[in-house]
């Protein structure tokens, strides 16, 4: 064999045993489960919409293997819409038709209570005139005066009932005009409403959500070191919210494929 087919040879089979470090983490075992391998079960995940291995080092001058899965959330966004802003347009529009029902009936009911007051006020007069008293009998709420006759708490009583009577057609006839100038206020103004204080009471959906794994190799260990396990939602309103997970959750929900969600996830109740 010639000098540089020999060369030649040992260079493959150098370059053959010279992985990079992502296939030395994708080939080395789960450390829950040594019959799957790491790459098996982080690149199968059937939740995952896209999947990245990348290599870096850290300020320490630490090298890591990350991998990283971007979960597929596009349901939420589907879910907060139909769950919480169209449930807040449908609310806003039932407050708008009740309010223009409410008015309907007062604009009805007012004119007749009117009607029954000055018919009761007309029997009083009928009777007794317009009452008037020589003496202050204090306000309606409290004990008449003492010394009274059987007659004059009579006449008492009526002017206390003329008086009610007075006040109540007063009352309803400015209630009235209110209704008949009643405008409803927009609906869109009221979807509004309802809209920001949903926004202002609870977490928006997510546009993106990742699932991350960092390894490093220390000296010449061949079995890699879990450096950070986490998970990391980026929120529609550019808020983003990062939570370390522990090494067996992370790894028992890896090889269940199940989605690691957050601790306040929003959309179970409403």
């Amino acid at each position: 064999m010639s000098h540089k087919k020999f060369l030649f040879m040992v260079g493959i089979l150098l370059l053959s045993g010279c992985g990079s470090d992502i296939d030395r983490v994708k080939d080395s075992r789960s450390p829950y489960d040594d019959l799957y391998k790491i790459g098996d079960i982080f690149d199968k995940r059937s939740s995952c919409k896209d999947i990245v291995w990348t290599e870096f080092k850290t300020d320490k001058n630490i090298d890591i293997v990350e991998y990283v899965c971007k979960v597929d959330v596009s349901k939420e966004i589907e879910i907060y819409e139909e769950k919480f802003i169209k449930k807040s347009k449908e609310a806003a529009e039932r407050s708008y038709l009740d309010s223009i029902e409410k008015n309907n009936s007062s604009l009805a009911e007012y004119p007749v209570v009117i009607e029954e007051r000055i018919k009761e006020l007309n029997a009083i007069k009928e009777a007794y005139g317009d009452i008037t008293l020589d003496y202050d009998p204090g306000p309606a709420d409290r004990p008449s005066p003492m010394g009274l006759t059987q007659e004059q708490y009579k006449i008492l009583k009526k002017y206390r009932k003329q008086e009610s009577l007075k006040n109540d057609i007063v009352s309803y006839n400015y209630r009235l005009d209110k209704a008949k100038k009643f405008t409803p206020r927009p609906l869109e103004e009221i979807e509004k409403e309802y809209i920001d204080l949903v926004k202002s009471s609870i977490t928006p959906p997510r546009n993106e959500y990742q699932l991350i794994a960092q390894f490093t190799f220390v000296d010449d260990e061949k079995k890699p070191r879990i450096y950070y396990l986490g998970s990391k939602s980026i929120f529609t309103n550019g808020s983003e919210r990062e939570s370390k997970v522990g090494e067996k959750t992370f790894f028992y929900e890896m090889h269940t494929d199940y989605i690691i969600e957050p601790n306040d996830y929003r959309y179970n109740n409403y």
